[in-house]
């Protein structure tokens, strides 16, 4: 009969211990996801996983054309070349003035003036006639060193 009730008394404490962790565990239940909870939840990660894919996939498409650091350091040396220019440019009131000074006359000889084109042209006979000068000259002095001996 001790052995029995020695038996209960064990019993007793186990069956009390699972009555206290039962216990906290329906405390917490009511804070529990259902599956419904589990199921919506699923959906609206799925959605904005949609989303973000979407995005890292615009992120993606722009990158290629982001300036890289070389880019950036390139431009601010032009940056810094233009800066260097500026206090030499004309300002508004310097080309304000400009037209009292030129005189009709002036400006209608601006059409005339030669262009690009026409100097390369001038140029290329200029050494055409200077290519012709010396080979004329240089014919004459060996027909002249010719008739000497």
């Amino acid at each position: 009969m001790d052995d029995i009730l020695k038996r209960f008394g064990n019993l007793e404490i186990s069956v009390s211990e699972l009555k206290s962790q039962v216990s906290s565990m329906v405390g917490g239940i009511p804070h529990l996801a259902t599956k419904a909870d589990v199921a919506e939840l699923r959906t609206s990660v799925g959605a904005e996983m949609a989303e973000l894919r979407t995005s890292v996939g615009a992120i993606e498409a722009i990158i290629p054309q982001l300036a890289t650091k070389a880019d950036v350091t390139e431009l601010r040396a032009s940056v810094e070349a233009i800066e260097a220019i500026i206090p030499q440019l004309a300002t508004k009131a310097d080309v304000a003035v400009i037209p009292l000074l030129a005189t009709k006359a002036e400006v209608a000889v601006i059409p005339l003036l030669a262009t690009k084109a026409d100097l390369s042209s001038l140029e290329t006979a200029i050494i055409k006639w200077i290519i012709a000068t010396t080979l004329a000259s240089a014919s004459l002095a060996f027909a002249m060193a010719k008739f000497v001996h």
